[in-house]
């Protein structure tokens, strides 16, 4: 009898295999823009012990307009098993910044325009300047904004009457 366990035991034994975590292809290094992140596809595991969990962390480094992101994903299965996969992602800026023109605002010399502002689908800061131009007795200005990435925008505004004094 303990010559047929060790027999069962060679035969079964030598044939077990071990449960693990297999990561389905996937792109490694990407560029995305900023406004596209959320659509690239996720990375994905199956695993022969049951399961699998999913723990996605996001990490940006300095690098290019708007930096990289590093997005790291741990999978675990019913086993224990753990297995990692990471993306290194470009990210990209091709959207304008938006130029806003506010409530009507005096000027120190006279001149009524509206207030003016620009923002960005980054969130980063926009740098916003102007020309002005004198065409047919009203003035004019010409707002540029230009976003971290070099994208810009550019809009006129013409003076306006105020009926403050």
């Amino acid at each position: 009898m303990k010559n047929l366990m060790i027999v069962l035991f060679l035969l079964f034994g030598a044939f077990s295999a071990k449960a693990q975590i297999t990561i389905a292809p996937y792109e490694i290094e990407l560029a995305a823009n900023i406004d596209a992140v959320d659509d690239i596809p996720a990375v994905t595991a199956s695993s022969t012990c049951g399961e699998v969990t999913t723990e996605v962390k996001d990490m940006v480094f300095s690098g290019g307009c708007l930096g990289n992101l590093v997005r790291t994903y741990t999978f675990s299965d019913d086993c224990g098993n753990v297995e990692r996969a990471q993306q290194f992602i470009k990210l990209q800026d091709n959207t304008p910044p938006v130029i806003e023109v506010g409530v009507l605002a005096n000027t120190d010399d006279g001149l009524a325009f509206p207030e003016v502002t620009a923002t960005d689908n980054s969130g980063k800061k926009v740098e916003l300047t102007f020309t002005e131009k004198s065409m047919n007795g009203q003035t004019a200005r010409v707002y540029t904004a230009t976003d971290v990435c070099g994208n810009v925008a550019t809009k006129e505004v013409t003076e306006r009457v105020s009926d403050q004094p």
